[in-house]
């Protein structure tokens, strides 16, 4: 934890650009009283700031960084059409009390050009989508991580065939579906998500989620998909229209699943009460509250393909408490409500650097 106190920011000599040039000093603006006017766009060492996302967004080069601080963006239906790491301070209330989450109100679509563009710490109202239709719908090694949404759609409709390819989602909250596209070489990882898997075909895995959805049939449409130290929690049946010849390893399931015919797979722990799996979830959707770590008696427990344990906090590098993101967190701050004789204002922070 690194504690910095009584940092002076001189109005008059206009300090403040100067140090908002590195990364920690751009999440000073996470901070309330500069968090709902200024979002940071970093370009080659430089920084701007925008008081709105669509003038950041605009005014953004390929390569570059958006920094958004805390608070409520409206966003509408937008398209990212080249590389941009966006960058938000999470969504977990209890891990963004000094700043709030950052939260963008409504659907980013990443369109043709936006290959290798990265999307962390947000609450997205709306839904991630490639494509706004069959013509720019192929993005490659797109990463989405820490964020929550409700739908994604690997197509413009989810439905239609993509031909992108190398996407990676981890450690993410999704409300609802996903919707594949058929696209190639995806990986889902450590995610908690609301509702099912569509629209998927070899080349996929689904390795360390939590499937949240009491429905059955939710595991549609998929051909050849690897699923890996997976919590299921429906009691129902999860395999849906036109899914065939996928593997199964390690996953637990509440319902008493056994493997199709033409479906492989071993190590599957099967009919597993609920109350026996996690520290505490209550069941239905995804509540901050719950604790998806595995309780002290699951048979979960270094119980993966691995070695770790199956669902979100198994792996090498288990899902981050509070999906907090890469960027230092203001864990908490204070401004002082007037400037000085000077023109001075003093900020009181303490900030806690991240690993990862």
């Amino acid at each position: 934890m690194l504690n910095i106190s009584s940092i002076i920011f001189s109005l008059k000599q206009s300090t403040m650009k100067k140090l908002l040039l590195t990364s920690f000093a751009i999440t000073l603006l996470a901070l309330g009283g500069f968090s709902q006017t200024h979002i940071a766009v970093q370009s080659n060492g430089e920084a701007s700031f925008y008081s709105n996302f669509a003038n950041a967004l605009a005014a953004a080069t390929a390569g570059d960084t958006i920094y958004l601080p805390g608070g409520n963006f409206y966003i509408g239906t937008i398209n990212i059409d080249k590389k941009l790491t966006i960058i938000g301070v999470g969504h977990y209330p209890e891990y963004t009390q000094a700043s709030g989450i950052t939260q963008l109100d409504g659907t980013i679509r990443f369109v043709e050009g936006a290959d290798h563009s990265q999307l962390q710490g947000v609450y997205l109202t709306g839904n991630i989508i490639l494509g706004s239709g069959l013509a720019n719908q192929v993005v490659n090694y797109l990463m989405v991580s820490r964020c929550n949404m409700s739908n994604i759609y690997l197509s413009y409709d989810g439905s239609a065939a993509n031909d992108a390819m190398h996407l990676y989602f981890s450690e993410n909250v999704i409300r609802s579906t996903v919707y594949g596209g058929y696209v190639q070489y995806v990986q889902f990882s450590k995610n908690i998500i609301g509702g099912g898997l569509r629209n998927l075909n070899s080349n996929a895995i689904v390795r360390n989620n939590i499937f949240l959805t009491t429905s059955s049939g939710y595991l549609a449409y998929l051909e050849s998909v690897v699923f890996e130290n997976n919590v299921f929690l429906s009691t129902a049946n999860p395999i849906g229209f036109s899914t065939a010849t996928c593997t199964f390893n390690n996953n637990i399931f509440v319902n008493n699943f056994s493997l199709p015919v033409g479906f492989s797979g071993s190590g599957n722990v099967v009919n597993k009460p609920f109350s026996q799996i996690f520290v505490n979830h209550t069941g239905g959707s995804f509540s901050y509250e719950s604790d998806f770590q595995l309780a002290e008696t699951s048979e979960g427990i270094g119980a993966g393909t691995d070695g770790n344990d199956i669902g979100i906090y198994g792996t090498s590098v288990p899902y981050k408490e509070g999906a907090v993101p890469f960027n230092p967190r203001i864990v908490s701050g204070q401004i002082s409500p007037e400037t000085d004789e000077d023109g001075n204002i003093q900020i009181n922070i303490n900030v806690e650097a991240q690993q990862r």
